[in-house]
């Protein structure tokens, strides 16, 4: 055979193989497709094979009616390419069951041809592997251990003894049924390999690509509350009014807690979890830096080292902004060495305990505040975690909360 020859043949392979797959089928169902085109093309190469091998070596065309099912298998390539995968697939199992019984019952049972079931119930178990397949998994599998027990009782009792080809040479049908099996469970070992590595490929280039998306994501959003936030600077600078600069800085500070998390997210290269020890340590620093009071205040910062979910690290930290602006404004008008303590620890199961306070005024000058936006802030924000949280006084005021995070939201670095 010419080199021509055998390009064209591979071409020609490549090509039945490829049948009906398209661009725009999802990763799954392209990786599928190959799998089913393979195992019909390994259908018709091996119905094609046993049957020439029974004309050659028994010297009857008895057993040519197996060629039957050539037609049969073509029809589920034409069912996958159309796009009906599972439909193509429990066809494929329904052909090669009923093709199987009626070889196995003519041939007998010293022939060992039955032994292929077992390829077939792997095949089952290993190619429906996700949720949507549950109907076709049960149908197929229920269907192949009838015909299993149908060809065992039927050995067993003799049922089909007119059917039984007498001029088999139980011999060498064995030896046959061994090369063939081994010949099938090699292609059909490779169809499965081949499809778990392709989706293993894919599942991995999907992972990569959402990550890439997260973070352009988390990109867009810290670049687009800069925006706002310069917005808002310049809104309260060209602003006369004392209490709407005071309300804009204070709409600035919550707008900048949420940027940071998107801004941690993106420079840690998580798509979507904060480090709380260094989240709440910019958190600090943005603050004092925006009351120009960083070397006037100190701060004693304990953070238990916790990658938390962004669901959780947003309302916290605007929570934490909350508390720590009020004392900026409220607690130190009569304090030498003001000083804020913020504790973040974890407790028993999945509670942590987030803890802020000062060595100010206390309660008292909270009240003094009247800050009421702030107070209803840190009561919604604190249900929205499920928490409860308490304020009291201990040589100033302390603000404790405990809310239960869930491993699926907090892991331990």
């Amino acid at each position: 055979m010419r080199k021509n020859d055998l390009k064209r043949m591979r071409n020609l392979l490549r090509t039945l193989i490829h049948a009906g797959v398209k661009p725009v089928d999802a990763m799954f169902d392209r990786r599928l497709k190959i799998a089913v085109n393979i195992l019909v093309v390994n259908a018709v190469i091996s119905i094609s094979a046993v049957s020439i091998l029974h004309l050659i070596f028994n010297r009857e065309m008895s057993n040519l009616y197996i060629l039957i099912a050539l037609p049969l298998f073509a029809l589920a390539g034409i069912i996958n390419a159309k796009g009906y995968v599972m439909t193509a697939i429990t066809y494929v199992f329904c052909i090669s069951n009923l093709l199987l019984t009626v070889f196995s019952i003519r041939l007998g049972e010293l022939s060992l041809t039955h032994v292929h079931f077992i390829l077939l119930i792997i095949g089952i178990a290993l190619l429906y592997q996700y949720r949507k397949s549950t109907f076709y998994f049960y149908f197929n599998l229920i269907f192949t251990l009838i015909c299993v027990i149908f060809v065992l009782l039927s050995f067993q009792f003799g049922w089909f003894s007119w059917f039984f080809d007498h001029s088999l040479n139980p011999d060498l049908s064995r030896h046959l049924n061994y090369i063939m099996l081994i010949v099938v469970s090699l292609v059909f070992t490779f169809t499965v390999v081949y499809t778990y590595y392709q989706q293993q490929a894919s599942v991995l280039q999907s992972l990569q690509e959402q990550k890439i998306l997260l973070a352009e994501v988390n990109h867009r959003v810290k670049n687009n509350m800069a925006v706002i936030i310069g917005l808002l600077n310049l809104k309260r600078n060209t602003s006369n009014n004392i209490e709407t600069q005071k309300d804009l800085e204070d709409v600035k500070a919550r707008v900048m807690s949420m940027a940071l998390v998107h801004d941690r997210m993106y420079s840690e290269g998580n798509a979507n979890a904060v480090d709380m020890d260094g989240y709440v340590g910019d958190l600090v620093k943005e603050i004092s830096h925006s009351f120009n009071l960083f070397n006037k205040v100190k701060f004693d910062v304990t953070v238990e080292k916790l990658t938390i979910d962004v669901s959780i690290a947003i309302p916290l930290g605007l929570i934490l902004n909350e508390i720590i602006t009020n004392a900026m404004k409220h607690a130190f008008s009569n304090t030498a060495f003001p000083k804020i303590y913020i504790e973040i620890i974890r407790m028993e199961g999945d509670l942590l305990k987030v803890t802020v306070r000062d060595n100010g005024g206390g309660i008292q000058e909270m009240q003094k505040s009247n800050d009421r936006m702030g107070m209803v802030l840190i009561d919604a924000l604190s249900e929205q975690l499920n928490g409860t949280h308490q304020f009291s006084e201990d040589n100033g005021l302390r603000f404790d909360l405990i809310f239960s995070v869930s491993p699926l939201t907090q892991r331990r670095i």
